[in-house]
């Protein structure tokens, strides 16, 4: 009897630590290229790329709170001083640091929908973003991802109030 209940103790045990419980955080580190779809001065910066990690909170629900950190750059410069009808310089955007939180659905495994929010730094302002974006994997055990997502800064340009609109194709790998 002793035998039988130390063989199930110890089968108990390791089978404990032998099994992987899912992992309730998934990290994916992305490198990112954007295009300018619309601002005041596109023609300064029409295109940048950047990084970003995205964290998505694991559940068995198909909706599923995320997390979005990102910085993008725009290269594009030149020496032309562009001014406002009141004299003053038209702020030309060089870095964007934004912190989008969201939700995420899943219709299937490997394709998600997602819309997040949140404020974003640009030339020192801070202005309200929104992201929407579908995402995929490319394969299931989903190591890598893709995404397509389209950002909106509200009121961009102090002057004008323009917006300024990006989309943005995304690569990552998974971190854990």
């Amino acid at each position: 009897m002793k035998k039988i209940i130390t063989y199930l103790l110890f089968s108990f045990f390791l089978a404990k630590t032998m099994g992987q419980p899912q992992k309730k955080l998934s990290l994916y580190l992305l490198g990112q290229y954007h295009k300018t779809l619309y601002d005041r001065m596109k023609s300064e910066n029409p295109f940048g790329f950047g990084s970003g990690l995205q964290l998505f909170f694991r559940n068995a629900a198909k909706l599923k709170p995320m997390l979005d950190i990102s910085a993008e750059a725009f290269p594009s410069k030149s020496k032309v001083l562009f001014l406002n009808p009141d004299g003053t310089s038209i702020d030309n955007i060089d870095i964007v640091a934004s912190l989008f939180a969201g939700v995420s659905y899943y219709p299937i495994r490997q394709v998600y929908v997602a819309f997040s929010a949140g404020p974003c730094i640009a030339n020192g302002n801070i202005l309200l973003g929104v992201r929407p974006s579908l995402g995929f994997y490319f394969s299931p055990s989903q190591k890598c991802m893709g995404r397509l997502s389209y950002t909106n800064l509200f009121h961009r340009d102090k002057f004008t109030q323009k917006d300024l609109g990006v989309l943005t194709f995304s690569i990552g790998i998974k971190i854990f």
